[in-house]
């Protein structure tokens, strides 16, 4: 089912009961799908692409399923929640989308505030920011419950000249309800733009509530791995996470050229307050790696660049995708 500009593909509007099941719909510059207070809404098995975002529930309705289903190529977001009462979103694949003005995988939105809400095994990834937006993967607003369990969320960027910021899994605002994130994998959360710092690092999961549970997640390859952000969060309890490899300048860390790498786009290396050179006694995997060492008094950083020539590989290997 394909839609004409500025139609939406399907409409629910005021039934209760209804499902959707093993369709293919592309939509144009609305909304895909739109639900209004459409009570016990079942949408499973849908392939849905383009559209502004690809299925959204608005007016509130009690209870929702959104389970199977294969959303890419929205202009701002794949899931749009309202819904009130019991909501599963299980299982679902949301990818390839780009925004300049701000792009989410699932969003839990702030239209309702007494649900029950579960997000389990939703992959989400291949979402780009290219202007001075957010890009999240599972977004909830300041005052949703919910449980997030057993998702994977990667590769979210920031690129180009974006000043945006790229978070895998958070809430964008301080809030006041709990929600537990637990064994969730985010990895690749990154600012890969040439505004690096004035945007912000890219952030795997963001503690930015009260009450919230962070166990047992595994965080690898982000700007920042777990951060709490607002100094007025309250009992945020975090426990048995896998951090590894977040933060690091260099992407390849088993590189041993003589030059120094960087994935950044800076015009120069610029060093404060410290050295950057291989080193043996930082080896990553093999003889040499890259050590940061400090040489004075304050914050040392380093902002390195790449020689960008097709002679100088810094030691990529057969069989491994480079991002």
């Amino acid at each position: 089912i394909a839609g004409a500009s500025g139609i939406r593909v399907f409409t629910i509007t005021s039934v209760a009961d209804a499902i959707l099941v093993d369709m293919k719909m592309t939509g144009t510059t609305l909304a895909t799908i739109l639900a209004t207070t459409a009570d016990n809404l079942v949408v499973r098995r849908i392939t849905v692409s383009g559209g502004s975002i690809g299925i959204s529930t608005t007016s509130a309705g009690n209870g929702l399923v959104v389970e199977g289903c294969d959303i890419s190529g929205q202009s701002a977001g794949g899931i749009d929640v309202g819904h009130s009462g019991t909501v599963y979103i299980l299982n679902n694949k949301i990818h390839d989308m780009t925004s300049a003005t701000g792009i989410y995988g699932i969003r839990l939105n702030d239209l309702v505030v007494t649900a029950d809400f579960r997000l389990a095994g939703n992959e989400i990834y291949d979402l780009e920011m290219t202007g001075t937006g957010i890009a999240v993967g599972i977004e909830i607003p300041s005052f949703r419950t919910a449980l997030i369990q057993n998702n994977f969320v990667h590769d979210i960027f920031a690129i180009g000249d974006s000043t945006g910021r790229p978070i895998g899994i958070g809430r964008t605002s301080a809030g006041l309800a709990a929600t537990s994130v637990i064994g969730n994998t985010v990895v690749s959360i990154l600012c890969l733009n040439s505004a690096l710092y004035s945007g912000g690092l890219g952030i795997g999961i963001l503690v930015n509530h009260d009450n919230e549970a962070v166990e047992s997640n595994s965080v690898k390859a982000c700007d920042v791995g777990i951060h709490v952000l607002s100094s007025a969060v309250d009992k945020a309890y975090v426990s048995g996470n896998f951090a590894q490899d977040n933060g690091q300048l260099i992407d390849r860390g088993g590189c041993e050229s003589t030059t120094p790498p960087a994935p950044r786009t800076e015009l120069t290396n610029t060093l404060t307050l410290c050295t950057f050179a291989r080193s043996s006694v930082r080896a990553y995997t093999g003889t040499y790696s890259y050590r940061l060492t400090k040489t004075g008094v304050g914050t040392p950083s380093a902002y390195l660049q790449d020689t960008v020539l097709t002679t100088d590989m810094h030691g990529f290997l057969p069989g491994v995708l480079y991002r």
